[in-house]
């Protein structure tokens, strides 16, 4: 871990960048021909049943956010102070919550499984497509939640290229299953429920071998829950539990919204924008997880200049990116939406009219998400949860609402870019505040 103190910052950056992007496109692009196969295989009922279950992936994942990036930052900070015991009783305490959680996820949904459907806005022929599909995914529901725990702790243990492995192969495994069970052997919703909870098994089998890896320093030990630890994990990680809590609460109030103004199929067209939005997010996801052990660990031993540096290069990697995914939206728009629609013309054309409206908010969303990290991996944990809340939630809920009165359908639209840019405005004032009465010379840099 010496080498996270000295080598140079790009070079670590990239070394960190490269299995994380990989691994979260993976299941970018696992989650993108997922949506395509439903949409060939089932049609546009099928890609609004996906949309309405999409909020009960997020609940698995944000609790497994939770415990992994608070686990695996607190962890980081107290081995770069030299508290190296730490380490495996937080590990021990975040896995031992999961799987207690995991258990109590399986039984709950089982038992109100049919007002789960319908409190998600499930309504008319949309309602058993959805059940079914849930039916299965409730019974992987740890299989979902756990890798998001082990992830960040194996990538602070110095082992970022399993994580990458794991999340090819579930991506090869999903796909392969996607096309058998919906195209050959016919079985729908079901089909991809399955094929998607037996591609998540995998990749959690995939991330234990790290366990058999003899120069790891992560493994597990006699339960000794502290208070004071639960504490740290949650303050700290209650920030990616708030940004994938709330993006499940705003795809139910965008289908709610699109249901009431356009019907079922803007519910359609607006699967299609979120599924392509999500490949693009885990980049910017990618790059965010890439600098968290290396501020983390620069944070507990004290090198604020070198911190400083790894914010500066997951700023600029975004920016980059961002623009890249402008430019592709606005020029080649219409060959990415045929993929998911092969014979609905109407559903074609009212996607390709708003995917830019959406996407007009990509760079800004690069910028929040890496600075809220950046802040949550320093350890403070109700700063960077304010930053989530507000642009995850809060000023998108806000915007949905505003600009729908004033604009309709298409102020739906531009609630994303409403919420991502008042988010940034606010940042910058923030971090001048900041510098002007000299509170944090780490930030007020920026």
């Amino acid at each position: 871990m010496e080498k996270l103190l000295a080598e140079k910052e790009y070079k670590l950056f990239f070394k960190y960048l490269a299995p994380a992007v990989t691994g979260t496109l993976a299941i970018g692009i696992l989650i993108f021909m997922d949506t395509v196969f439903i949409g060939r295989g089932v049609g546009a009922k099928g890609l609004a049943a996906l949309n309405i279950a999409l909020p009960v992936f997020t609940f698995y994942c944000c609790i497994g956010y939770l415990l992994g990036m608070g686990g695996a930052t607190i962890a980081s900070i107290d081995e770069g102070r030299g508290l190296i015991e730490n380490k495996k009783r937080i590990f021990t305490t975040c896995i031992s919550i999961g799987i207690i959680i995991s258990i109590l996820f399986v039984v709950v949904q089982n038992i109100f499984l049919d007002e789960l459907v319908r409190l998600l806005g499930a309504k008319g022929d949309i309602v058993p497509m959805a059940k079914s599909y849930l039916r299965v995914i409730v019974y992987a529901s740890g299989f979902y939640l756990m890798p998001h725990v082990l992830n960040p702790f194996l990538r602070n243990d110095n082992n970022p290229n399993l994580t990458m492995i794991g999340m090819i192969i579930c991506g090869i495994v999903n796909l392969v299953l996607d096309y058998v069970l919906i195209f050959h052997f016919k079985w729908g919703m079901v089909g991809a429920a399955t094929a998607t909870s037996t591609a998540q098994l995998v990749y959690t089998l995939i991330l234990c071998l790290h366990f058999f890896k003899k120069d790891r320093k992560l493994g597990l030990v006699k339960i000794n829950v502290k208070i004071e630890d639960i504490k740290r994990i949650f303050t700290v990680g209650m920030p990616s539990f708030i940004n994938e809590i709330s993006s499940g609460i705003t795809v139910f109030l965008f289908n709610l919204y699109f249901f009431r103004l356009g019907g079922e199929l803007s519910v359609a067209a607006y699967s299609i924008v979120i599924n392509i939005n999500y490949l693009v997010y885990l980049i910017y996801l990618g790059v965010a997880q890439a600098i968290q052990p290396l501020v983390s660990y620069n944070y507990g031993s004290g090198k604020m200049e070198r911190m400083k540096k790894f914010l500066s290069l997951g700023f600029g990697f975004n920016i980059i990116y961002g623009c890249i995914v402008l430019i592709i939206f606005a020029t080649k728009s219409e060959g990415i939406i045929a993929l998911f629609n092969s014979d609905n013309e109407a559903l074609r054309v009212l996607t390709g009219e708003n995917i830019l409206k959406y996407f007009s908010a990509t760079i800004f969303m690069g910028i929040n998400i890496v600075f809220a990290t950046y802040v949550q991996a320093k350890g403070d944990g109700k700063a960077s949860s304010i930053i989530m809340l507000s642009r995850a939630f809060l000023l998108i809920a806000v915007g949905i609402v505003i600009l729908s009165k004033l604009f309709g359908i298409n102020g739906v639209w531009f609630a994303t870019l409403f919420a991502e840019l008042i988010t940034f405005v606010g940042i910058i004032a923030w971090l001048k505040l900041l510098k002007k009465s000299n509170i944090d010379k780490e930030l007020s840099h920026y």
